[in-house]
């Protein structure tokens, strides 16, 4: 009769200190398998389950029991009424330890893991990656074509190359954090629901973000450390048409004009 599960591989999700083994990640998401098996599957045959309110699943990429993972939660979803359905995926190592190898590999492990379960993905609400570089061609947009459910996605040190342009395109999206990714720019095209956007460290030198159509965008927070190679941030022009009702800048003490701001830029 339970109606919120959060099914998790436990302690070894600290994305500052993460030293694991192949043999923790195998171990790690076996567990996780035995219990989406134990406490999910067997709700498909009990007619007396109530719907499922909140489902949090947490494992790792890379280890052979990600595809098993994916395939009881498809099943799980397909089966039940679930309100929100959250998944994380975590990497071996944490974003200071990857190099432009491991992203690279992490990439393509997602790659195959959402290609082999894209019903997992369909129903989730919410979705939390970290430490991929996709290809150009099936990166982030395919993500968010499939994704046709999803209100909150979060994306920690990912890109589709050094550099890249990301364009973001979704009916339902209310929430999009950006940390510490690539880009060169994040193109936020028609987003009508987005409310909540956290753009964090971001490497290029000119504006990091553009706004088309966002017309119920809220809360806007930045952070990065702005150097002198960067351009100056100017609110009036950077946010466009965009009204924001709740503004959070950091720029840890470089750059910052006292004229930055305007009561032209914010609503």
């Amino acid at each position: 009769m339970l109606s919120n599960f959060f099914i998790t591989v436990g302690s070894y999700d600290d994305e500052h200190n993460r030293a694991l083994t192949r043999d923790d990640v195998a171990r790690a998401n076996a567990t996780v398998l035995g219990a989406t098996r134990s406490l999910l599957e067997s709700r498909t045959s009990t007619s007396i389950c109530t719907s499922i309110k909140l489902l949090r699943v947490q494992f790792f990429l890379g280890d052979g029991d990600v595809t098993s993972i994916g395939q009881s939660l498809a099943n799980t979803m397909a089966m039940n009424k679930v309100g929100s359905a959250e998944l994380t995926l975590f990497t071996m190592k944490e974003s200071t330890r990857c190099r432009k190898d491991d992203v690279l590999t992490y990439g393509m492990q997602f790659k195959s893991f959402f290609d082999a379960c894209p019903k997992a993905f369909s129903g989730l609400a919410r979705l939390k990656l970290e430490n991929l570089r996709l290809a150009e061609s099936s990166g982030f947009p395919e993500i968010l074509s499939v994704c046709k459910q999803l209100e909150f996605l979060r994306l920690y040190n990912c890109d589709m190359g050094y550099l890249s342009l990301l364009e973001v395109s979704h009916p339902l999206l209310c929430e999009l954090e950006i940390v510490k990714c690539d880009f060169e720019r994040v193109d936020l095209m028609w987003l009508p629901k987005l409310k909540m956007l956290t753009y964090s460290w971001w490497v290029c030198e000119h504006d990091p973000l553009s706004f088309d159509y966002v017309p119920l965008l809220q809360t806007l927070s930045l952070t990065s450390m702005a150097l002198a190679r960067h351009k100056v941030l100017k609110l009036s022009d950077f946010l466009g048409k965009a009204t924001i009702s709740d503004l959070h800048l950091n720029f840890l003490c470089e750059k910052v004009n006292k004229h930055i701001l305007s009561s032209a830029d914010l609503g």
